[in-house]
């Protein structure tokens, strides 16, 4: 199943940084823009991959609690 994901690109001096806000850490850079699309992808790829593993290796036997948090978008 694909899911669709936002990203943004900030040109920061000669680089271009990427970063997905729905997936906290998923952070990425290019040289060129199409360089940073490119790597986020591979970048959010990775993260996503590794997430699915956490539940089966990490907890195991152990009790282990999920819930849904709510804050204001204000800061």
């Amino acid at each position: 199943m694909q899911k669709q994901y936002t990203a943004v690109y900030r040109k920061l001096g000669r680089w271009y940084v990427a970063e997905v806000p729905e997936v906290p850490g998923a952070f990425s850079q290019g040289r060129t823009l199409r360089e940073a699309r490119s790597n986020i992808k591979e970048a959010l790829t990775l993260m996503l991959e590794a997430e699915q593993d956490f539940p089966e290796s990490d907890v195991e036997g152990k009790i282990v609690l999920r819930e849904k948090v709510k804050v204001s978008g204000k800061r």
